[in-house]
């Protein structure tokens, strides 16, 4: 069985790279590198952003990062889902069902006269709601009939709607975004409504996504080797910390706490 760690390791020294230079080239730390090789996947932030390193560590190592990624998922994952089953109780046994005893002569006397009695109400109702009807159709003529005079007679000015657009042509309220690597980056984003756009995807240098015509989105980076357009104007990714996560919106970037970062998955 291939190991996730092992592998990783040995791909980095068979490059003869080290420690430091891969968290310079890919911006993840160096204690999540080693906690990576060591296979110590406790000690990172969630299994969310250990699928995350695990994908830009081997794309950067010239591996196949779906293969170390699935690996992961069959080794650890299903234990956790294991645990997460909910437990349902079994079904309690049906109540015997009691005889019921036959309707008394009165009751039954009494119920054909409801009955008698809710005939003659329909009826009534019915006849009263066809004169109702055909009144309001008379009243409904004569007003249509008033309208278009008043329409001929009248002289009514047109009036223009004011455009809600922006001034890059943009619905007001809804931001455009592009988002473009400069180096390989881990993605992944959402609209405010949940909609997934950009789904757990590792972007190469030059490589873009978009645009995206939302009123508002969730994205959480791998690094900060990222830049992005909003409605035009370009926004450079400028922080040292790995995962980054960020709320966009017409009023700009709003950085998330990690437990509030989508992931994805």
């Amino acid at each position: 069985m291939t190991e996730i760690g092992s592998t990783l390791r040995e791909a980095r020294i068979r490059r003869k790279i080290d420690i430091g230079a891969v968290e310079a080239a890919t911006k993840i730390r160096a204690k999540y590198l080693r906690a990576l090789e060591a296979e110590e996947f406790d000690s990172l932030p969630g299994p969310a952003y250990v699928k995350s390193f695990i994908r830009t560590y081997s794309t950067f190592l010239g591996l196949d990062p779906n293969l170390l990624v699935d690996r992961y998922r069959s080794q650890h994952e299903k234990e956790e889902e294991q645990w997460l089953r909910p437990i349902t109780s079994s079904p309690k046994g049906r109540e015997r069902s009691r005889p019921r005893r036959p309707l008394s002569p009165a009751v039954l006397v009494a119920i054909v006269l409801a009955g008698v009695v809710a005939v003659f109400l329909v009826l009534g109702l019915a006849d009263s709601s066809e004169d109702v009807s055909s009144d309001r159709r008379i009243s409904s003529t004569d007003t249509q009939t008033t309208q278009k005079k008043s329409n001929v007679a009248a002289d009514t000015p047109t009036t223009t709607k004011k455009s809600t657009t922006t001034g890059d042509g943009s619905k007001k309220g809804v931001v455009r975004l592009t988002v473009v690597a400069k180096q390989n980056v881990w993605v992944c984003l959402e609209s405010s409504k949940g909609k997934q756009l950009i789904v757990s995807e590792t972007l190469t240098a030059g490589q873009s996504r978009g645009p995206y015509k939302e009123k508002a989105y969730k994205v959480t980076f791998g690094n900060s080797s990222v830049e992005l357009k909003l409605n035009g104007k370009t926004i450079s990714v400028d922080n040292a910390a790995s995962p980054i996560g960020y709320i966009i919106s017409s009023k700009g970037l709003k950085p998330l706490e990690k437990n509030e970062m989508p992931s994805c998955t």
